[in-house]
């Protein structure tokens, strides 16, 4: 959203401007005789000094009718022809600016900045090679003024170059996926953004600064409308005709529709915040569909809202997770990602930082929890993106409770410009916000993508009951590929028995489902393309009784009646799954299991017996791991959590003894690496005797850089080498 104490544009280009005006506005011209405007000397020194003026003011898009003028006039100067193409590059128009500076640079313009502003434009219109050689020329050759300014720094060029390496690479393997602008009339000439889609598949509400919006003021700072949110309905496949919110929503500033809860009923919102220095800050609201319209907003609260800047957020399945973005202190710079949990008495507390694998020092915003609950898509301008905010997707590893590694989207789907805001509406099928040049106007349009071929996902979604009475029952699920027998997924369903989780399409998968006095059950499931919200499969489940197996229908008889489909939404494309039947393997029958074997164990029903804590073996490696930032040793509040699992696993084993091995990545020298990994050893050590360990069952082990897990010259992705592990010993 729309962060009000900063400028819209980042203006760089002041400094490039005062070697153009030193130089292109010092000149006398010759005017042509034969033109009766060129005839006419003040009105030529007129359009010259509002150039200046315009430029100075960094107000380019006013600035640009007035270059391109002076342009057409003299079309050969070099300068005004550099002037017209730093203009449209900061206004967005990267074609028509790179084909200005092509000219400029044809010219013979001297000027040490137009590599960069060159470098910019082709960056922007995925020429990267072009790209990458006016960077490095820029570099070679960096101007002296600049080593002082924090407008165009060495970093930011070295951040450029890494981008158009990506680039480069992600355009050579484009992903399988059709993009397309939603048009109009959802799309138009003032930017629109942050689409979210209600469960129905046929809502969307999004943000757009349409002209008349409510109070019809505009925001001094860019002099575009104040945000309103609208919503459009979809008919005949079409997005219909964007109407403002009803009820009390909208208000005279900036109100923002950032997420959508799964069931439809909660709408989190953002609004400005005023300070009492007059600036403002941002914070979220929420707002309840109630008698057929939404409610007033609600602030989210004090653990949530600070001083600083919560510009979106979204909800997780269950609605007991809030995933927000903020600048708070104590991040990894920029805007992280943080997570909320609910608390007893409905308000948000426990909030906790996702950690140096999601977020970065630059921006990170836009989350969305996929259906599965442990699928996050976000955008960042941190991790290795094309340019400007790309979308990225993690995974929650839910043993270790870590996310994985971020894995960027892809082309087409990612740009040299900001791609945001893409919410999905099943595995397959997603809407997003882009700044890329098919925009009809205003910066920012609507997309949808759907997925195709390989790259598509499906929402897979299950309930497991009792096969008498039909109750939903809670038991485990482990889905595994049958052509290696690897696990894909596995963990326990909630208490009603329901899950769910994502896979690909055009592809079998082994599902085996258990409960404790159960029958172990087994089907395949072979899943089709994807259209609309998902399968869902009922998987019925025997009582045993006393140490046989009862004797009902076997249940594999008809692949038919094994799966149920839900029908959420009637699409073109509609959902084909077919399950085919396995038989299944006999289960041992013994007098403590009743048919079950242990490896099928899991949580059990409220109040049933859990099966005692065992004391892991000597010498085995924990899976619980700390992670530090870049060159620091401080536990993080990310880390905390896993360490006070060990911690508990202790606790419940007064035996356990543990040793703390810690290490570093490879940046710095041996001997630096070696005290840095036991100054981070000794702060584990310390916060686990603060948590009520005796120092006694606990050893400290410096490895340094030398055990490394991943081999990267990244500093981002050498977080997995900054850790510590934690070994059981005698």
């Amino acid at each position: 959203m729309k962060k009000t104490k900063t400028p819209r544009f980042a203006l760089l280009w002041l400094l490039g401007f005062m070697c153009l005006t030193n130089y292109a506005f010092a000149q006398s011209y010759q005017l042509d005789n034969s033109s009766d405007e060129l005839r006419d000397t003040r009105k030529i020194r007129r359009l010259e000094r509002d150039a200046k003026g315009y430029w100075k003011m960094e107000n380019y898009s006013d600035g640009l009718p007035v270059f391109m003028r002076l342009d057409s006039l003299f079309p050969d100067d070099q300068f005004y022809t550099y002037g017209v193409g730093v203009c449209l590059l900061e206004v967005g128009l990267v074609k028509e600016s790179l084909a200005k500076l092509k000219r400029a640079e044809e010219l013979g313009v001297k000027d040490k900045m137009l590599p960069y502003h060159y470098g910019r434009a082709a960056h922007m219109n995925h020429f990267f090679s072009d790209a990458l050689e006016h960077y490095e020329a820029f570099k070679a050759d960096y101007p002296r003024a600049l080593e002082r300014s924090e407008m165009v720094s060495r970093p930011l060029v070295d951040k450029y170059i890494d981008q158009c390496v990506v680039g480069r690479e992600l355009i050579k393997n484009p992903i399988a996926v059709r993009v397309e602008n939603l048009g109009s009339p959802v799309n138009g000439e003032a930017p629109e953004y942050a689409p979210v889609i209600a469960p129905d598949g046929n809502t969307m509400y999004f943000t757009a600064r349409y002209p008349g919006s409510t109070g019809g003021e505009v925001d001094p700072i860019d002099d575009l409308p104040f945000e309103d949110i609208y919503v459009s309905t979809k008919e005949a496949g079409r997005w219909g005709i964007p109407v403002p919110l009803e009820g009390d929503v909208n208000t005279k500033s900036h109100d923002a529709c950032v997420g959508l809860s799964h069931d439809g009923k909660k709408m989190i919102i953002y609004r400005p915040e005023p300070r009492l220095d007059g600036s403002q800050a941002g914070n979220l609201f929420l707002s309840f569909f109630e008698a057929g319209q939404w409610s007033e907003p609600v602030t989210l609260g004090a653990s949530i809202n600070t001083k600083g800047w919560e510009p979106s957020a979204a909800f997780s399945p269950d609605d007991k997770h809030l995933y927000f973005v903020s600048d708070r202190p104590g991040g990894y710079g920029g805007t992280d990602i943080y997570q909320a949990e609910i608390l007893e008495d409905g308000t948000w507390g426990l909030v906790e930082n996702l950690g140096p694998i999601i977020n970065t020092p630059d921006n990170e915003d836009a989350p969305f929890l996929s259906l599965d609950g442990r699928t996050l898509t976000f955008a960042s301008k941190g991790h290795h993106t094309m340019g400007g905010f790309d979308l990225f997707r993690s995974t929650i590893d839910e043993a270790s409770g870590e996310w994985g590694v971020p894995q960027n989207l892809g082309y087409p789907i990612n740009t040299a410009r900001d791609d945001i805001y893409l919410t999905w509406v099943s595995g397959s099928e997603g809407y997003f916000a882009s700044r890329r040049d098919m925009f009809l106007g205003g910066g920012n349009d609507m997309y949808r993508l759907e997925m195709l071929g390989q790259n598509a996902r499906v929402l897979l979604k299950g309930v497991v009951v009792d096969s008498l009475t039909k109750k939903g029952i809670q038991g485990k699920v482990v889905i595994k590929d049958p052509d290696n027998g690897q696990e894909i997924v596995k963990g326990a369903t909630k208490p009603t028995g329901i899950f769910s989780v994502g896979l690909n399409v055009k592809k079998a998968y082994q599902i085996e489902v258990s409960k404790p006095g159960y029958k172990p059950y087994v089907l395949m499931v072979y899943l089709n393309d994807m259209g609309g919200y998902g399968e869902e499969i009922v998987v019925p489940l025997h009582k045993l009784k006393g140490k046989g197996l009862e004797q009902e229908e076997e249940l594999v008889s008809d692949a038919a009646d094994e799966l149920e489909v839900v029908e959420e939404e009637k699409t073109k494309n509609e959902v084909e799954a077919v399950a085919i039947a396995v038989p299944e393997t006999p289960a041992k029958v013994d007098d403590k299991n009743e048919g079950v074997e242990e490896k099928w164990y899991a949580v059990g029903e409220r109040g049933a017996p859990k099966p005692q804590a065992k004391e892991p073996q000597h010498g085995v490696l924990l899976k619980y791991k700390a992670h530090f930032p870049f060159n620091q040793s401080a536990i993080t509040d990310y880390s905390k959590r896993r360490v006070l699992k060990v911690v508990a696993l202790m606790k419940n084993n007064p035996q356990m003894r543990v040793r703390i091995i810690a290490h570093t990545d490879h940046f710095g020298t041996d001997d630096y690496n070696m005290k840095l990994s036991a100054e981070r050893a000794r702060s584990i050590k310390q916060f686990m005797v603060s948590n009520g360990i005796d120092p006694k069952r606990l050893e400290m082990t410096a490895k340094g850089e030398h055990h490394p897990v991943v081999q990267s010259e990244d500093v981002k992705e050498s977080v997995w080498n900054r850790r510590v592990e934690f070994e059981t010993i005698p």
